[in-house]
């Protein structure tokens, strides 16, 4: 059994340092992108401490997404993302470690491949492509423009790009929380997949639900935490109790991902940046 939490922890310790090193990897990163964010004012008319658009600016913010893909390239941030990604192989062999050592059987290679094909993909495009545009750049290049056409103060407008891109000892920046949900989302969410297929392959019937709680804690985690073993028989039923928003230590459940089912509890899990973990046992 102590060999068994050995290896859970040494789980907990690859899902905790792939996406704290990611994040500390960007405070240097943060001070490139303001330093090509705050380049609007090279650009625009101000009047009486205020902005106003002209050509130049139109056009800064038309090419905005490319200098802030060009400066992450620059930065040293594609390095970072695959020093990032390289925690897939770590979590692949840690979740076969824990499998092999409950007595479950071995995972096939080919099924985790094909998985973690897909999810290395889909953590790169949120990371440096799609989704960093959609929840990041766009909202920038947004909040730019109305601050340029309703004529905000040069200081209204530095502390917007300051709080998109400049962390404090008190809150990370937009960047930087984007960053660090995306990481502590996508590894959760690729643990959870090699259990998942464990679980699919393996004839295990039961789930093991593990992890610390703190004060704001889930309602369905805490429940799940507190019953640790949930059998297949009940699975159902506890998700859609927590899906119906069900209550629990006077707290609701909440934070849910839509569409979870127990085909992929163990990757759902207890919803967005949830941290806990559910792997697959059997139960006689």
């Amino acid at each position: 059994m102590a060999k068994i939490q050995s290896i859970i922890n040494k789980g907990d310790k690859i899902l905790l340092n792939g996406s704290s090193d990611l994040v500390n990897g960007m405070y240097s990163i943060e001070l490139l992108v303001y330093a090509a964010l705050m380049e609007i004012f090279d650009t625009v008319d101000i009047t009486n401490g205020k902005l106003a658009t002209n050509p130049k600016a139109e056009e800064f913010l038309t090419l905005l997404d490319y200098k802030i893909y060009q400066t992450l390239k620059k930065s040293g941030y594609p390095a970072l993302v695959s020093d990032f990604i390289g925690n897939y192989d770590k979590i692949t062999e840690n979740v076969r470690d824990l499998h092999q050592s409950l007595g479950n059987g071995i995972i096939n290679t080919k099924d985790i491949n094909s998985v973690k094909r897909l999810e290395v993909q889909k953590t790169i495009q949120n990371l440096t492509q799609q989704g960093m545009y959609k929840d990041f750049i766009a909202p920038v290049r947004e909040g730019l423009y109305r601050n340029i056409m309703f004529g905000a103060t040069i200081g209204e407008t530095e502390e917007f790009i300051k709080s998109q891109v400049v962390s404090t000892k008190k809150k990370n920046s937009v960047l930087t929380r984007y960053v660090g949900q995306v990481a502590t989302d996508a590894l959760h969410q690729y643990d959870g997949s090699v259990n998942q297929v464990a679980k699919n392959t393996l004839g295990l019937n039961a789930t093991q639900y593990v992890g610390s709680l703190i004060e704001d804690s889930r309602a369905q985690c805490m429940k799940w935490v507190g019953m640790s073993i949930i059998k297949d028989e009940d699975l159902k039923e506890e998700i859609d109790w927590a899906l119906n928003g069900g209550r629990y230590s006077n707290k609701k459940a909440s934070g849910m991902i839509e569409g979870t089912n127990p085909d992929n509890f163990c990757i759902n899990r207890g919803g967005w940046r949830c941290r806990h973990r559910a792997f697959p046992i059997l139960v006689k």
